[in-house]
């Protein structure tokens, strides 16, 4: 009987480690990075679907990329901490940069207003 106490309170240490251990891994994971998230305009205040947006990270050069859903709205992968070059482009519209600060467990918000391109 001492010897199945035994074995249940190991049981029960054993469980909780790994519980902890779990819990543990995700909550790492979710505060070593940021978001860039926001809205694509036209100058008239419409949302662009569609529009391209490429988060480039100015230290390392990597760049994520996301495109905008049909009410203008994107959300960029998670992204580490660092200052970033945000791009938003369109069909038939101009280029448009901003520049960004990611913080760790930062969700950014980068609004853009894109103007219709000039043509030659």
């Amino acid at each position: 009987m001492k010897n199945l106490s035994r074995l249940g309170f190991l049981l029960f240490l054993l469980v909780g480690f790994v519980a902890g251990m779990t819990v543990s891994a995700a909550l790492t994971q979710i505060v070593e990075t940021g978001i860039v998230t926001g809205v694509v305009r036209d100058k008239s205040g419409a949302v662009i679907p569609g529009a391209h947006v490429s988060i480039g990270n100015n230290a390392t050069a990597l760049t994520s990329t996301a495109v905008t859903d049909s009410q203008g709205l994107y959300v960029s992968p998670p992204l580490d901490p660092g200052d970033y070059t945000v791009e938003f482009a369109a069909s038939g519209f101009g280029k448009v940069q901003e520049h960004v600060r990611v913080d760790v467990g930062g969700r950014v918000a980068v609004d853009s207003v894109l103007t219709v391109a000039e043509t030659t």
